[in-house]
């Protein structure tokens, strides 16, 4: 009979459980390094402690969170990826809360049914270290044209004080439709927070952009899309940002 020293696990991947499941699994694994969530019920049949991970640096849920989100401590917590599919789901503040703890790195968003543009703000408000964001399917609905007042970096001197959003991004991945954001819109924010090899960084206070992907997921061809449009978001090149505009793997920038 194999014994399973669960104090040593340091990845963790556990499969469509139900949320008491999965806290008691993570409860006897203190020093997981990295886990995969699969919950099959968000609400708890008992109440449960804290679960304090020290070390998990990298986590990925899918379905929703919520409990989960109100019972772990994740003080190194680098990266979290969140996987919702078809669920509504509305557990902002103890995501901010989670968040909060740590200094975080990376937000991937796989969502079905997209949060508002002010629980995004929210969530970025909270985690100013973030380098990479990652909003797929219908999570990209959140960029809406007040998403991108905010989002964007003012040079006005005016709004000198007023706190920037992710200073430190450099990367975004972003799926894109044809209905979630509007791309004009989208690549002028982009420019704002460019770091340009001609005309320096956009400030000594933010990190620019780098690499920024648009995966276009419409079955529509890519050579019907608006040549402005995709002229416009070439120009972004020029700048020294690296910028795919893709569909089926195929970059047609």
């Amino acid at each position: 009979m194999v014994k399973i020293l669960w104090k040593q696990i340091e990845h963790l991947d556990i499969e469509t459980r139900e949320v008491d499941q999965c806290l008691d699994l993570l409860h006897t694994t203190p020093n997981l390094k990295k886990c995969i969530v699969l919950i099959s019920s968000s609400e708890p049949c008992q109440p449960h402690s804290p679960v304090q991970l020290l070390h998990l640096r990298s986590m990925i849920i899918s379905d929703d969170p919520t409990y989960l989100f109100d019972t772990l401590l994740l003080p190194k917590l680098h990266e979290i990826s969140i996987e919702s599919w078809g669920t509504l789901w509305t557990s902002i503040s103890q995501l901010t809360s989670l968040l909060s703890q740590c200094s975080f790195a990376k937000l991937s968003l796989q969502l079905t049914n997209p949060l508002f543009d002010d629980e995004m703000i929210q969530i970025l408000q909270t985690c100013p270290s973030l380098v990479q964001l990652d909003l797929r399917w219908h999570a990209s609905q959140c960029m809406t044209t007040s998403f991108f007042a905010q989002f964007a970096y003012h040079r006005d001197p005016e709004n000198s004080t007023t706190q920037q959003l992710v200073p430190m991004l450099h990367t975004m991945n972003i799926d894109y439709s044809g209905m979630e954001f509007n791309i004009p819109d989208f690549a002028n924010v982009i420019e704002s927070r460019i770091i340009s090899n001609s005309k320096g960084p956009a400030s000594d206070d933010i990190t620019g952009l780098q690499t920024v992907e648009i995966c276009h997921r419409s079955p529509m061809p890519l050579h019907c899309f608006n040549s402005l449009i995709l002229s416009q978001l070439r120009q972004l090149r020029e700048t020294g940002l690296e910028i795919r505009f893709s569909q089926g793997g195929r970059n047609i920038l």
